[in-house]
């Protein structure tokens, strides 16, 4: 059992964390032995709850400098204008 939590903790966190997000977070939680329908489960719910988590937090991450920035670069870009 705590090798399963182990084991869905990291999906959801791979998920979370944007330079692994779902695209790798999946086949990596698949190879490290989670079956498939969790691994799927934990990545997807480790990506979405990065949206509730940034609205509800968004005033109080902006106090940390460096995400402030990272915040100010995302909506200068050039996608962000079209």
């Amino acid at each position: 059992m705590l090798n399963y939590i182990a084991l869905a903790a990291t999906a959801w966190l791979m998920g979370f964390t944007p330079l692994f997000e779902i695209y790798l977070a999946v086949p990596a939680s698949v190879g490290l032995g989670l079956d498939v329908f969790s691994s799927v489960f934990w990545s997807w719910f480790g990506s979405f709850f990065v949206i509730p988590f940034i609205a509800y937090s968004y005033v109080w991450l902006t106090k940390i400098n460096i995400i402030n920035s990272y915040f100010i670069k995302m909506a200068n870009s050039k996608a962000s204008k079209n």
